[in-house]
């Protein structure tokens, strides 16, 4: 979320919400990049968490594209194999120059690994490998590796840069039903912002 756009979501209600810029600034004035927090912590490596759901060679064909564009950024297929967080996908506010600085790195790494004749398979179903074939779920494989390299950047980038400002956000769901983990109401949403 782009922080200036987050503002203006918020002077239009929010959503019935009734926050205020003011409720979001005391969070966020001082820091460039704000992170939901706390970090989902995986059981096993981002890698395994991966492969739990989808089949190897969807990670292979990625990793062949990051190698190919970045071969001087840290290595990704190591950075997935080490880390047992997770900083729940793609969720951040954040200055709108960082936001172009890592749409920069992502974009052309998704479109790399688009060209792959493997993610055709991927797309068509026909890995024999692949585990969920709920309709849609394959469609979204950019998604899902998106939200493996927000990780990775938000890590090796923001987390990484004495100069980048970042501070931590308490997950929220904009969601009042309990029975979805880690939800929030209305009510206790802004109670947190204002005990900040």
């Amino acid at each position: 979320i782009i922080y200036d756009d987050y503002l203006d979501w918020l002077k239009r209600g929010a959503n019935g919400l009734q926050l205020t810029p003011d409720d979001v600034a005391l969070g966020c004035a001082q820091n460039d990049v704000i992170l939901p927090y706390p970090a989902r912590l995986l059981v096993g490596t981002s890698e395994q968490q991966f492969l739990t759901y989808h089949p190897p060679r969807l990670l292979e064909v990625v990793y062949r594209a990051f190698e190919v564009l970045y071969p001087d950024r840290p290595s990704l297929r190591d950075f997935m194999r080490s880390s047992r967080t997770d900083l729940y996908g793609n969720m951040a506010i954040l200055r709108r120059d960082l936001l172009d600085d890592y749409c920069r790195f992502l974009f052309p790494l998704l479109e790399q690994a688009r060209q792959d004749p493997y993610i055709d398979i991927y797309l068509k179903g026909l890995d024999p490998d692949q585990q969920n074939l709920v309709y849609g779920f394959n469609s979204r494989w950019a998604g899902f590796w998106g939200e493996r390299l927000f990780n990775y950047y938000a890590t090796t980038v923001w987390l990484n840069d004495d100069a980048i400002k970042t501070g931590y956000w308490h997950m929220l769901w904009f969601d009042a039903n309990p029975a979805h983990n880690n939800c929030h109401t209305p009510e206790a949403i802004r109670d947190f912002l204002q005990s900040r």
